[in-house]
């Protein structure tokens, strides 16, 4: 019986890697991309997963997953740009002022900003600072 002698194409090739590349490739996309892809995992399995165990009769799971449910939903609007940073101040008196800043979804803002009828109203009304940036 003959021995298939089909070469491996990579056989023979080495690269070189350094240390400093090894382990700055924790901090890059290509390898987490790469597992995903291979995987086959999707945003479409990780939410129906915290879905089914949201809706899992044990109350320590259903709570942990709805508070999982929440800071995915939260997480995917702040990476969409649907918050924006709103700025409001007020002055006390002549000396003293106070401002206050707080994240709104920017659809509720518009729609407060959208019930204005006159100038005086635009100015107790929200401003749009800017949207939050992604990480």
């Amino acid at each position: 019986m003959k021995k298939d002698l089909t070469k491996n194409p990579t056989q023979g090739i080495v690269q070189k890697t350094t240390a400093e590349d090894v382990i700055t490739s924790f901090y890059g996309l290509d390898g987490a991309a790469a597992a995903i892809k291979a995987s086959s995992f999707d945003v479409m399995e990780e939410m129906n997963t915290i879905i089914q165990h949201a809706r899992d009769p044990d109350p320590k799971v259903s709570l942990a997953a709805l508070k999982q449910f929440r800071s995915v939903m939260k997480e995917i609007t702040n990476n969409n740009g649907m918050f924006a940073t709103i700025q409001q101040t007020e002055v006390v008196n002549e000396n003293v002022s106070r401002t206050m800043s707080s994240s709104t979804l920017l659809s509720n803002l518009r729609n407060q900003n959208g019930e204005i009828s006159n100038q005086k109203e635009i100015e107790q009304k929200h401003e749009i600072i800017r949207p939050k940036e992604r990480t």
